[in-house]
């Protein structure tokens, strides 16, 4: 028996397959609403191919950065090694000066000083005048020097100027052939006829021959050199014979030593680093060494040694002593600065 297909009947609830055809933007619509997973698996795929460009592109800029900080990094050890270069060689010229001028002997320091025109700037700061500390603006100022106290008046006080150089010219015809001031003898010098009263004490002699050793300082006269260099170095030779083993200027047979002896070490301190001399150092430091020792433990000075009061014009004149060594690269006890300033 032959069966014939196009008679066969099958029955379907389906519709036809070409009723319902849909396009791909629609069944991925259609999809997308049944399953979100897939979005989310869009986006995660997005996200992976943006960090991966990126991983990509980064070591390129790594490595411009790297190189960048290593040239930078080598410029500057460069620098660095320049500056050390330099400060080597500043620091071996100091030392072979100071070598050189140890050499020379306690005689030769009243013979054969090599006349040096340049001078030493002085130890502070201020270009304040003050009558004090000798002559010149506030000790001559750091950067100032101390010469240029009474050049610097002759362009704008002539009579000023005269008048300083007379009061050195004054001091120059009454010191002693030994480099003292006398203070109760000075007037056997007087050569004008008219005598001089007011004698001082003869125990003061250390303080103010240290006093007139400032003020010709302060004019710009060294062991050097200057128009009273001859001057400068005969109080310092005397002023250096009058330091005991203790360090002391003088004697402490005076209720007020210590003026005496703060002034001479100040003097002394601002003899050296004026005169660049450097065979003073070991006098200015043994006088700052019995300044340290006499001072009040925790606080400041007065007349006796380590009394436990305190003095503000003794202090004052320790303290001038403290900042001259200081600033001319002496040691001195920061906390008797501080001590004492408080």
């Amino acid at each position: 028996m032959v069966i014939d297909p196009t008679k066969i009947k099958i029955e379907s609830h389906h519709p036809p397959i070409w009723e319902k055809e849909e396009d791909f933007g629609q069944v991925m619509s259609e999809q997308l609403k049944h399953a979100p997973w897939l979005a989310l698996s869009l986006l995660a795929h997005l996200v992976v191919v943006l960090i991966a460009w990126v991983l990509l592109d980064e070591p390129k800029d790594n490595k411009d950065l790297l190189l960048l900080q290593m040239d930078q990094q080598e410029e500057e050890e460069e620098l660095e090694e320049e500056v050390e270069e330099v400060e080597e060689v500043e620091e071996e010229d100091v030392i072979e000066e100071e070598v050189q001028e140890e050499e020379i002997t306690e005689d030769e320091i009243t013979e054969n000083i090599e006349d040096v025109t340049d001078t030493v700037e002085s130890a502070f700061d201020s270009d304040g005048w003050n009558t004090a500390v000798g002559l010149g603006g506030g000790a001559g100022g750091k950067w100032g020097g101390r010469a240029g106290g009474r050049k610097a008046l002759e362009g704008k006080n002539r009579g000023a100027a005269r008048a300083i150089d007379d009061g050195l010219q004054w001091l120059k015809d009454h010191q002693d052939d030994d480099g003292r001031w006398d203070a109760d003898g000075f007037m056997k010098h007087d050569t004008s006829g008219v005598p001089t009263d007011d004698a001082g004490l003869p125990i003061h002699d250390v303080g103010v021959t240290a006093l007139a050793l400032l003020a010709y300082l302060g004019d710009g006269s060294t062991m050097r050199g200057g128009p009273y260099q001859d001057q400068v170095k005969d109080a310092v030779v005397w002023l250096r014979k009058q330091q005991g083993s203790s360090g002391l200027f003088g004697t402490a047979n005076s209720s007020s030593f210590i003026y005496d002896h703060a002034i001479a070490t100040y003097a002394m301190c601002e003899a050296y680093g004026l005169s660049k001399y450097a065979t003073l150092r070991k006098n200015a430091e043994r006088g700052l060494a019995y300044l340290e020792a006499h001072r009040n433990p925790y606080a400041a000075w007065r007349y006796q040694p380590r009394d436990g009061d305190n003095d503000l014009s003794v202090t004052g004149w320790c303290i001038m002593a403290y900042k001259s060594a200081e600033g001319f690269g002496l040691e001195v006890n920061p906390k008797a600065m501080e001590y004492s300033l408080d």
